[in-house]
């Protein structure tokens, strides 16, 4: 995928469109999967040609079935089914090229209010202990130095350290594990956070003209998109014509056995 040029749709969308396309797309994978009876077990046997002669495995046969009924072929099934996987991909690729973007933005956002979480605490101890009282103890000078943030320096290396060990621990931020920072809550992230994400985006060294060059396209954009894709492949138009005309058949049985 092309980082950031105007032809890539994915890149295009809003965070909430983006998420829209994310969910529509694992289902519709899921589902197209389901009706022709594939899982990832039984993939490979459901999709590989079987030489003349040789045995067939019960998922190749039933996957030919599901052709025949839905007078699609072989190659159409397995190139739509690819389309879906690599959509899939593209979606996920889109979604950690905005998530790099914005991560030590997010950062940030928790380490700020770790801190200043830490010194309400702080000033809280020190009203209840009388004031002055930690002042009045201190004995170096280093200790008595006033920082920014109205700490002493011995105060702040320590609030330092805890907000380290704080934010490593915390689940929200495991970026680099993909069991935990799932896509699903990265998107959520980045939906949060998608004010910070387009000021990143037009404060870039290579955007000059300091210009929104992402999540431009908003509105209800989904539907029609999936459509497009239904037109060129003719895949999910046929599964529900055959759908329809088991429901038909299963009506008119039932109209017979009742007569």
């Amino acid at each position: 995928m092309k980082p950031y040029w105007s032809d890539n749709l994915y890149l295009e969308l809003d965070i909430t469109n983006l998420s829209c396309f994310y969910e529509r797309a694992k289902k519709d994978l899921t589902d197209i999967n389901k009706y022709f009876g594939i899982t990832p077990a039984t993939e490979r046997a459901a999709l590989t040609e079987v030489v003349a002669g040789r045995r067939k495995s019960e998922a190749r046969i039933n996957f030919e079935e599901r052709c025949f009924l839905t007078k699609i072929t072989f190659p159409e099934v397995i190139g739509y089914l690819e389309m879906q996987k690599t959509r899939v991909k593209d979606i996920e690729a889109a979604i950690d090229t905005h998530f790099d973007l914005v991560k030590r933005e997010i950062l940030k956002s928790y380490s700020d209010k770790l801190y200043r979480a830490m010194r309400n605490d702080q000033a809280d101890a020190r009203r209840a202990a009388g004031g002055n009282q930690t002042e009045r103890g201190a004995t170096t000078k280093n200790s008595k130095t006033k920082r920014k943030g109205g700490g002493t320096a011995d105060e702040e290396a320590v609030m330092s350290n805890a907000i380290k060990e704080q934010l490593s621990g915390d689940p929200d931020l495991q970026f680099e594990n993909p069991y935990v920072c799932t896509y699903s809550k990265k998107l959520s992230q980045l939906y949060e956070y998608e004010e910070q994400l387009l000021r990143v985006d037009r404060t870039q060294k290579s955007n000059r003209r300091g210009l929104q060059t992402i999540c431009r396209m908003q509105g209800s954009l989904s539907q029609s998109y999936f459509l497009w894709d239904a037109q060129k492949y003719k895949i999910a138009r046929k599964v529900y014509y055959e759908l329809e005309n088991q429901e038909k058949e299963l009506e008119e049985d039932n109209w017979s056995e009742v007569n």
